[in-house]
């Protein structure tokens, strides 16, 4: 999980933590906790955020499924 990279897309398509967690049905903490790696994204959290963030398939890879732990 590429935090980082998350939350700059955020920034960039002016997107705010709540939308997010609105959109995906998640409270903040839970939001959070995700970022954090102290859990995972489901398939379909994943999907609704790159749907709303607009992101490609390199960038949900990238940002999800990285080796990298932010």
């Amino acid at each position: 999980m590429d935090a980082r990279a998350l939350k700059a897309k955020m920034i960039l398509k002016d997107v705010s933590t709540d939308e997010l967690c609105k959109a995906t049905g998640m409270v903040p903490s839970t939001f959070y906790r995700k970022i954090n790696c102290a859990s995972e994204f489901t398939q379909g959290e994943i999907s609704i955020i790159a749907h709303v963030l607009e992101l490609s398939r390199d960038e949900v890879f990238a940002i999800f499924f990285a080796d990298t732990v932010s």
